[in-house]
């Protein structure tokens, strides 16, 4: 017998992942468009994005926020787990890795983009 519920969350959590790695693309493909200086700021920047992303998640690794208000936010934050601190390490690296990739992708199609249409200019300071 299939298990129609574990295959419907396994579709979700990959369209989920999905739908981040095109984030972490667009975000950087839309900055390397507007960075009209050199290359290395532009992939500096998505890489540093990754990485503040990365390091958020390793500080709320194992919680959760219960009765928060949409509109106002607040709530309690609840344990889900004690990790370890290899745990979180891993975490942490877990989603640098996985949003890294797509920002650097983006990067260097949206500076090959900026190349094509005569957007890189020599006005930086």
């Amino acid at each position: 017998m299939i298990d129609i519920r574990g295959t419907i969350e396994a579709i979700l959590l990959l369209a989920f992942r999905l739908f981040v790695l095109y984030l972490a693309f667009a975000f950087a493909y839309q900055l390397a468009l507007q960075n009209t200086c050199a290359a290395w700021k532009s992939y500096l920047l998505a890489v540093a994005s990754a990485a503040v992303r990365a390091y958020l998640s390793w500080l709320t690794y194992g919680t959760h926020t219960e009765d928060s208000d949409p509109i106002f936010g607040g709530g309690d934050v609840v344990d889900d787990f004690q990790p370890t601190s290899h745990q979180r390490e891993q975490h942490a690296l877990f989603v640098f890795a996985f949003l890294v990739i797509p920002a650097i992708g983006g990067t260097f199609f949206g500076r090959r983009e900026a190349a094509q249409t005569k957007n890189l200019t020599k006005r930086c300071s």
